[in-house]
């Protein structure tokens, strides 16, 4: 049964009415239906551009903040087709979820679609008592702008989040500890979660730590941290990031400060990554790095990807309770002949490299790219114009980033002063990375050359 339509709209005055700050009534609104809204209602909805999917999980994240506020949240979207597999997989994280202030409208919708959602979890905003319960709502409506007419309070302000534990200037406050990366990454999280209310941990706190990781969930979560609290995930191993490149661009382009944590064997090729609207992505090399960037991540409203490294090392070079500066690397040792410049996982290979060349009189030093994306050009031109440098990397992202390196070095004149070793990942790569070094480097003259 279609509702009729001056029911949706008392139903949708009495929302409205029954509104009061900070809750707010707030529009999801396909395109498609957009065009036919009053204009002071259209200009107001969020994620414009976005349809379907998209649309129905940043509605869900929305509404599971509005709920705590007394809010409404209205999401105007369809699926394309019965066999929409991701909008069923929005709609079915809905029906999990505590989200009792969310109104869903499907224009042009069937009876079928009705009973798909119900068996959700979903009840029709017809039945008796239609503004009480815990479940979200939906209900079939006309394609047509009128029905929405009297949704007017309507604020797409988004909330900036300041967690008060988190000293300025990203001081990590929670005892680092040792160990396996991860587990201490989540150690961090619990530290501060007992501490900050607004911090969300998704994988640590229910009923977020019960759902399948999704391209909806993520999007669903990325609104979440644009609605007043800090969401920082630390995806499960074989989460497919590569193939949610798309997703990704969808947070990072409407500016959404969501961080997540990833393990260093899931992540994508830099390549892939530098395509990336809006994203920091940084990879500490020890855990001491790794608390500080947590600590800026968390403190700050950029959206973010940190990368673990493999192990819980721990690195000279940043003292323990160090602050780390965004799109920077670090200088891990030192060296007049040249720089070998490298990211977290090549740094095996440029210390072994390093210690080779000392023995044949070569003094190297060695820059880790901590900030992959946006990569830190201005340490790198500088350590160029002392040094030749000579990149290495993990396998998956050794050419992009001695291909990216090199374009830069390029533009300001020093394309000579750099090479590239892609595969450091055995010993014919450490090899092959000792013989360009030779190649490459620098003689000594003297002390005044300086350090790097």
């Amino acid at each position: 049964m279609h509702a009729d339509v001056a029911d949706l709209i008392a139903i949708l005055a009495r929302l409205e009415a029954g509104v009061s700050f900070p809750g707010r009534i707030r529009l999801f609104c396909d395109d498609l239906v957009a065009g036919l809204l009053p204009i002071e209602v259209g200009d107001h909805r969020e994620w414009p551009g976005a349809a379907g999917a998209t649309l129905l999980a940043a509605a869900i994240g929305a509404a599971w903040a509005e709920h705590r506020r007394g809010g409404w949240v209205v999401a105007v979207c369809r699926p394309s087709g019965p066999e929409d597999r991701r909008w069923w997989e929005a709609a079915e994280l809905a029906g999990r979820l505590p989200c009792p202030g969310l109104l869903l409208l499907v224009p042009g919708g069937q009876e079928a679609d009705l009973g798909r959602l119900e068996a959700y979890g979903w009840r029709r905003s017809t039945d008796a008592g239609h503004a009480a319960g815990s479940s979200p709502l939906a209900a079939i409506i006309a394609a047509g702008g009128q029905v929405l007419a009297a949704v007017m309070a309507i604020d797409r302000n988004r909330q900036p989040v300041h967690l008060e534990s988190l000293p300025q200037g990203g001081v990590p406050p929670w005892p680092v500890g040792e160990g396996d990366l991860p587990e201490a990454s989540d150690r961090w999280l619990r530290w501060l979660m007992e501490r900050e209310p607004r911090l969300l941990a998704p994988h640590l706190a229910p009923p977020w730590s019960l759902l399948a990781m999704t391209p909806s969930t993520l999007i669903a979560l990325a609104q979440l941290a644009g609605d007043g609290r800090r969401v920082c995930l630390r995806l499960p191993g074989g989460t497919p990031l590569a193939a949610w490149l798309e997703d990704l661009g969808e947070v990072g382009r409407r500016g959404l400060a969501l961080k997540l944590i990833i393990e260093e064997r899931e992540i994508p090729a830099l390549d892939r990554l530098q395509t990336l609207v809006g994203w920091w992505v940084v990879a500490p090399a020890d855990i001491n790095e790794a608390a500080a960037i947590v600590a800026l991540a968390l403190h700050d409203e950029h959206t973010t990807l940190i990368v673990l490294p493999g192990d819980g090392q721990r690195l000279t070079g940043l003292p323990d309770g160090g602050a780390y500066i965004p799109g920077t690397g670090r200088t891990l040792a030192h060296g007049r002949a040249l720089t070998l410049v490298c990211d977290q996982g090549g740094i095996p290979f440029a210390q072994a490299a390093r210690s080779t060349l000392a023995a044949d009189g070569i003094e190297a030093g060695i820059f880790i790219c901590t900030s992959l994306h946006p990569l830190p050009l201005a340490q790198l031109e500088l350590h160029a114009r002392q040094a030749p440098v000579v990149v290495c990397a993990l396998r998956a992202h050794a050419p992009a980033l001695a291909a990216s390196i090199d374009r830069h070095l390029a533009r300001v004149g020093l394309r000579e002063r750099v090479a590239g070793v892609h595969a450091p990942g055995d010993p014919a790569g450490l090899a092959a990375l000792v013989s360009r070094a030779r190649a490459l480097a620098s003689p000594v003259r003297g002390p005044d050359l300086g350090r790097a």
